[in-house]
């Protein structure tokens, strides 16, 4: 299955019971191809003949075929189980031994390749590396529980036992303290955050920490958290019928580790979670939350060496008086609110195409320092994957290819040699030429705009601006409009095309690739008003921009529908706007 080109082992394989080929019959496949053909070259001739012989040959190389494909992609474990399982296997005997039991070597073998999947290689031919390995160095591996005695015992890491199951087991030593060793390196890198590391004073002979460096060990000790109790879990599920936890604490007062662990049960919070300082505070934790209406502890302490049951409901370990004044004070700190949260809800710059007047009432654009921003996104035509284009992706495609083509070229060439020229250089990828809608350009090529292009005394793309916003012009929401004042944001946009035509008139135009129904494409009135109502305000603000960067109106402010051919006029409406425009 590895390396078929191998002629011993395959003629094994062919002669083995799985498949029952003859020594007759793998000399008659011989005789095909040339003598310098392996064996497998000349299987495959033979599958093509039309006989007995070739039918086997045919069948054995498309169950070999088979098995080739799924090694490759399925461990190597469960690669072997399903062999194990396989019909032909069974039939062959093999899975016995020579006293009529389940065949050990084969099971061992198994448990030789779950041993190697907790590794770090993988892969068949690396399994058979490793096998060769412990052939030649006379050595054995220590193999599954299930295959040992029924007195003995296994000891091993949590690691070591992923995907094993045992009736009983012990988890030791639980009260152990986390790693925590980020504060102790001299740096922290977080990818997607950054690199951070302590700072020298002007002596050299001291060093602080940086806030940026206590961000980043933080978040590190968290994700070491998270991965210590991903580790927690694998050790808890692996008993079948009994689970024993112990832990020795050094915390000498059993009533202080139980209030430890249940202020963290109460907390109920995702940082003082983290932050425990040993699986002991976790399991403790678990059993002692609220929602574990039954569970009682039965605790030992070693020093007195006498149990004590507790009563995870209504404890009466701690009978210390409250300090009334202590507990008001810390009651107002944590009551504490930020007069700015909702402030969190107001991003510092927004595109065009996103305003409306409740874009700040859809959803939250606060940002977590944890949390990995979503990485930015390459359209698949960039990528080579054509055949999975959506229409998006195919509007993306067009617009470039507007963005960058010689109008008066492609008005004597036409759109398909335009698109072949800018892909020859390089404005465009090879992988654009199966997404530009070329005949929606021809239609261009031949429509209003084209001419009005072509006899511009000027004509501007892609130009870019920003502006400030009234931040209380995005939101509907009374509390919030309030407390914005006369707080702005900035709003960016590109305007796809400006026109100044010989008369210094201005025209202001941009590309739409909405696509547009039938009813719409046969009346202007519905086209103009779908694409209207989804364009005006946008093209209101390209318009105000206009005005302040020429210092006049725009005469004329249209869509063009590339799926129309046509120009329609919008209507811009009233904004509200601050006086700069960069």
């Amino acid at each position: 299955i590895d390396n078929p080109q191998r002629d011993i082992y395959l003629a094994g394989a062919m002669k083995s019971p799985i498949f029952g080929f003859t020594v007759e019959d793998i000399l008659l496949i011989n005789q095909f191809g040339d003598k310098a053909s392996s064996l497998y070259d000349k299987l495959y001739l033979a599958a093509l003949e039309d006989n007995d012989l070739g039918k086997r040959c045919a069948q054995f190389n498309d169950t070999l075929c088979h098995m080739r494909d799924m090694s490759s992609s399925v461990p190597i474990d469960k690669f072997l189980k399903y062999l194990f399982s396989t019909d032909a296997f069974v039939a062959s005997g093999l899975v016995c031994d020579k006293s009529g039991n389940d065949g050990g070597n084969l099971r061992q073998l198994y448990e030789y390749a779950r041993t190697f999947e907790a590794g770090t290689f993988k892969g068949l031919y690396s399994f058979i590396e490793f096998i060769n390995n412990i052939i030649d160095s006379d050595k054995t591996l220590p193999i599954g529980a299930q295959d040992a005695d029924d007195e003995s015992v296994s000891l091993m890491t949590i690691h070591k036992s992923k995907g094993l199951e045992f009736p009983v087991c012990f988890i030791s030593n639980t009260a152990a303290a986390l790693t925590k060793s980020e504060k102790n390196r001299p740096f922290c890198f977080e990818y997607g955050i950054g690199i951070a590391m302590h700072l020298s004073d002007r002596t050299g002979f001291a060093v602080y920490e940086s806030p940026l460096f206590n961000i980043l060990s933080l978040y590190k000790q968290l994700l070491q958290a998270e991965e210590e109790m991903r580790v927690l879990y694998v050790a808890m599920t692996r008993a079948k019928e009994q689970l024993y936890i112990t832990a020795q604490d050094s915390r000498s007062l059993l009533t202080t580790l139980v209030d430890s662990a249940k202020l963290l049960a109460d907390l109920d919070d995702r940082y003082f979670v983290l932050t425990a300082s040993s699986y002991l505070d976790w399991i403790l934790s678990g059993i002692l939350s609220s929602e574990n209406d039954c569970a009682e502890l039965d605790l030992i302490d070693s020093d007195n060496v006498k149990a004590s049951q507790i009563d995870t409901q209504e404890s009466s370990t701690n009978e210390q008086a409250m300090d009334e004044a202590l507990y008001l004070s810390l009651k107002e700190k944590f009551a504490f609110e930020y007069a700015g949260t909702a402030l969190r809800r107001v991003p510092a710059k927004l595109s065009v195409s996103r305003l409306s007047p409740t874009v700040l009432d859809d959803d939250d654009g606060s940002k977590d320092v944890f949390v990995p921003t979503k990485p930015a996104t390459v359209p698949d035509f960039f990528l080579g994957s054509s055949s999975r284009a959506s229409s998006a992706e195919r509007g993306t495609a067009t617009h470039l290819f507007l963005q960058f083509c010689d109008f008066e070229y492609a008005a004597k060439h036409g759109a398909e040699q335009t698109l072949a020229m800018l892909i020859e250089k390089k404005f465009l990828p090879s992988t654009a030429a199966e997404l530009v809608y070329t005949e929606d350009i021809d239609k261009l090529l031949s429509s209003e705009l084209i001419k009005k292009i072509l006899s511009a005394k000027r004509i501007i793309r892609e130009q870019r601006f920003n502006m400030l916003v009234p931040t209380r012009e995005l939101t509907t929401d009374k509390e919030l409009i309030a407390i914005l004042g006369e707080r702005k944001t900035a709003v960016q946009g590109v305007i796809d095309l400006i026109i100044i035509e010989e008369d210094g008139s201005i025209g202001l135009y941009d590309y739409k690739t909405d696509r547009l129904t039938r009813e719409e494409l046969t009346d202007d009135t519905l086209a103009k008003k779908k694409l209207s109502d989804a364009h005006s305000l946008q093209l209101s603000y390209y318009a105000r921009a206009v005005k302040y960067l020429f210092g006049k109106e725009a005469d004329r402010v249209a869509v063009y529908s590339t799926a129309a051919a046509k120009l329609y006029d919008i209507e811009t409406c009233e904004l509200c706007l601050s006086h700069d425009v960069l």
